[in-house]
């Protein structure tokens, strides 16, 4: 599966990681979008 990962402040990469098995009482959730606010503007530049 692809995932965003933030490794330091302004920098994000989408990479392929593998899908993670799920335990008792979990859920795997396929995102098909997302909404970006403010605060998370200011988080990613740290």
């Amino acid at each position: 599966m692809q995932v965003v990962v933030c490794s330091k402040p302004g920098e994000m990469a989408v990479i392929d990681r593998p899908v993670p098995d799920c335990g008792p009482g979990e859920a795997l959730v396929a995102i098909r979008r997302i909404g970006i606010c403010g605060t998370d503007i200011h988080a990613f530049g740290g």
